[in-house]
């Protein structure tokens, strides 16, 4: 299908409104979550970084042997501090992510889980299958029932949602439809099957619905309307006469 462009409309606001910054003081295990459209930047005594996404849980346990954190929903981002005492673990369901200094994003989203490195280097465990992959800089593990294989990705563009921003790069429509209504209680509801499969590159600030919105209908011609369930956007009715 023929790449539509989508010119960058807005580049304000490097980060989520109502962005948090917090501090783990102590080894306890704490819990941490967002709403939608909300992030937490949570800084931790080992000097690594998580930041949450929107709508995201995660829960902290450090101990003397080991710092593992446990994602039970959504996605985090993280900046590892080198410590070879204490192995840094994530976990997402019945996957570990582990590594010793390094920056990797986790995602569950619709019962998968998805890795994607950025720096570093990690490896992907599923114990209980006594499966093991390693990744290497901008490739990526997706776990959703299908064979997993470490494919290439852009990890700068996957990651941009931590400098507060969507950057879409020849993206079917419908998975950008998709994304974007991951950071807004508003939805979009894509009735035009025609488009879907239509590719879009942009960038847009995170929770931005309405930017969004006017840039599709403009160049896909497409009419939305506002309704309880959300912004329906519909194939444009030809002219009369």
């Amino acid at each position: 299908m023929l790449a539509k462009n989508l010119l960058p409309l807005s580049l304000a606001g490097a980060t989520l409104a109502g962005a948090l910054f917090l501090l783990v003081t102590h080894l306890q295990p704490q819990a941490y979550e967002t709403d939608v459209g909300a992030q937490q930047i949570v800084r931790l005594t080992d000097g690594s970084t998580l930041r949450l996404n929107t709508a995201s849980r995660a829960e902290i346990h450090f101990s003397r042997n080991e710092r593992r954190i446990v994602l039970q929903r959504g996605e985090g981002f993280f900046e590892v501090a080198h410590d070879a005492a204490r192995p840094f673990i994530v976990v997402a369901g019945d996957t570990e992510v582990r590594a010793i200094g390094t920056k990797f994003d986790v995602r569950r989203t619709n019962g998968a889980t998805q890795v994607i490195l950025a720096e570093g280097r990690v490896q992907v465990i599923r114990p209980d299958r006594k499966e093991q992959w390693t990744l290497a800089p901008n490739q990526k593990l997706t776990l959703n029932g299908a064979p997993p294989v470490p494919q290439v990705a852009d990890a700068a563009m996957t990651t941009s949602w931590t400098t507060g921003r969507l950057r879409f790069q020849e993206t079917p429509l419908a998975e950008a439809v998709a994304e974007v209504n991951r950071y807004s209680q508003t939805k979009i509801v894509l009735e035009a099957r025609r488009v879907q499969a239509e590719r879009v590159s942009g960038v847009f600030d995170t929770g931005d619905t309405k930017a969004f919105v006017s840039a599709v209908t403009e160049i896909f011609g497409l009419t939305a309307t506002t309704s309880p369930e959300g912004i329906r956007l519909r194939a444009r009715e030809p002219a009369a006469g």
